[in-house]
């Protein structure tokens, strides 16, 4: 029988109900059933599953998998009743795997999660398959054939081992490159006889410290895996530079970090850290380019949340965090560094620059050893009085 609600409602009369039948009988109709069938609807209609054929003795439980990419992996099948037909994947368990793997001739195997699996076709034969793990077929495990609450959503897949791995093979690790960079891959093991990937959940530095030890690199960093190709200098570690298209006191920081050049998050850095990186590039102080004026870096970003006192001789001796994973090149940080400390009496000069008459112009401002412009935001006709009579003009 199928469950009425996997059957189209009918129309017209409904004849029979209370259906009785010993199993004997030649015709529905000479088994015991009742006429009064006032209070049934359509939704109520029975529907039957007939099968098409008996199946042969050495047929029945016999196992397949349906795959469009490798052969060791896929929709697990059953032959039932003399059709092939899926199975629900309630409590089907990596036992039952290994007792179905064994079965089609590997030699072992686990559950694929069905959302993973194509939805399959057909019949739905098993539900609530538990094997002991003893079982040479899985049609001999305990199961259940009401299937009704299942949909082919919930078909069981899976991944059957291809061989046994040698003792030695077991564990290893290699990096896929996908990129020019070689030493910054998608990392894999060789496990079960197979090559296949480790998911990032909870894997962190420790981990990565570990798997770049085992490949022979001498420090870790970063999901995937970032080996570093050397182990720096003492006097490398921590020195800066200015990247920049123009001017040589402004552009993006980058710090050597492990014995490579990356970039530094914008995440809490702020103008005492940049005065800071200013004053180890030899400048007498500097401030912050906001990120989005700053030309995206490549690489590493090797620091965030930068928080310097002040007082600090280099960047790297400031408090800050290598965990970077939330950045992106877009949060670079920039500097403008000042080319001189100001004499007292020059911070603050103004001057106009003009094509036409002496009087009127743009107005600049030397600030920290540097002439540069002042923002029109807020700025008003009493300003401009200030400013003029700085300038030595009186009638404004």
């Amino acid at each position: 029988m199928i469950p009425s609600t996997l059957v189209y409602d009918g129309q017209g009369t409904i004849w029979l109900n209370d259906i009785d039948c010993l199993g004997s009988e030649s015709k529905l109709l000479n088994c015991t059933h009742s006429i009064e069938t006032s209070h049934c609807h359509h939704s109520e209609d029975v529907g039957v599953h007939c099968f098409l054929s008996c199946p042969a003795e050495d047929d029945e439980g016999l196992l397949r998998l349906m795959t469009c990419s490798a052969d060791n992996k896929g929709r697990l099948k059953v032959n039932y009743k003399g059709e092939w037909g899926t199975i629900c994947h309630n409590f089907f368990d990596h036992v039952d795997a290994a007792i179905a793997c064994r079965q089609l001739g590997y030699c072992s195997g686990q559950m694929i999660h069905s959302k993973y699996v194509d939805g399959g076709q057909g019949t739905i034969w098993l539900d609530n398959v538990n094997c002991f793990g003893s079982e040479h077929n899985l049609i001999n495990c305990k199961h259940s054939i009401d299937t009704s609450h299942c949909s082919h959503l919930n078909d069981v897949g899976l991944h059957c081992y291809l061989n046994y791995p040698a003792e030695e093979d077991e564990g290893r690790l290699r990096l896929i490159s996908s990129s020019c960079i070689a030493n910054k891959e998608r990392l894999e093991i060789y496990y079960k006889g197979e090559w296949g990937t480790i998911c990032s959940s909870y894997f962190d530095h420790v981990d990565a410290e570990v798997a770049c030890r085992q490949l022979g690199y001498c420090h870790w960093y970063d999901v995937g895996l970032y080996c570093y190709l050397r182990c720096p200098s003492e006097e490398d570690e921590g020195l800066l530079r200015l990247i920049s298209s123009s001017d040589a006191n402004k552009g993006r920081l980058e710090i050597n970090y492990r014995g490579e050049w990356g970039t530094i998050c914008s995440t809490g850095f702020d103008d005492v850290d940049a005065a800071v990186a200013c004053r180890q590039l030899r400048y007498c102080s500097g401030q912050m380019i906001r990120h989005h004026f700053v030309e995206d870096g490549q690489g590493t970003i090797w620091f965030d949340n930068v928080n310097c006192s002040g007082s600090e001789n280099k960047l790297i001796n400031c408090t800050h965090s290598i965990d970077t994973l939330h950045c992106s090149h877009w949060f670079d940080v920039g500097l403008y560094c000042h080319l001189s400390c100001p004499l007292e009496e020059d911070e603050g000069r103004l001057r106009l620059i003009s094509s036409l008459t002496a009087n009127k112009g743009r107005l600049e401002i030397n600030y920290k050893g540097e002439w540069g412009t002042i923002c029109h935001n807020h700025f008003d006709h009493v300003d401009a009085a200030v400013a003029c009579r700085q300038l030595g003009y009186w009638c404004v």
